[in-house]
């Protein structure tokens, strides 16, 4: 039986038509990135949704494009606000792009929100939640 996600998930997707980002999606949506020994780690703040996607996207691809294998990349979740499925389909294809340059990019937060919507759309072994930065990159 196919859940609501996965079929959301696994249906030809539709582009968006932005060419652009809107001129405020930075305000809603925007990060500070800070490396620990290998790991780059990025927390985001605000909203990753239908409007500030592209947003979403940039950051994720900067921070793995300033990943040196093996990584980790782990995006910090607990300061974000909504996580609409769509952003979590972009980034679940950014681990898989990750993990073909040898990088592991993994979840890290205290929202349950988070780790139950991974496993819904039964992503959780593309995206490994962990339950706190220091769990995803130890020292």
């Amino acid at each position: 039986m196919r859940t609501t996600v996965d079929h959301f998930l696994t249906r030809p997707r539709t582009t968006i038509p932005f060419t652009h980002e809107p001129p405020d999606a930075r305000t809603r949506l925007h990060a500070t990135t800070r490396r620990r020994g290998r790991a780059t780690i990025v927390c985001p703040r605000g909203a990753a949704d239908a409007y500030t996607l592209l947003t979403w996207k940039h950051m994720l691809r900067e921070a793995a494009d300033t990943t040196d294998p093996p990584g980790p990349l782990v995006i910090d979740t607990d300061r974000l606000e909504f996580l609409s499925c769509r952003a979590l389909g972009v980034l679940a294809d950014e681990a898989d792009r990750c993990r073909r340059h040898c990088i592991d990019l993994r979840l890290a937060g205290s929202q349950p929100a988070v780790a139950r919507l991974v496993e819904a759309a039964g992503l959780h072994v593309r995206l490994p939640v962990f339950e706190e930065v220091d769990a995803a990159a130890p020292r």
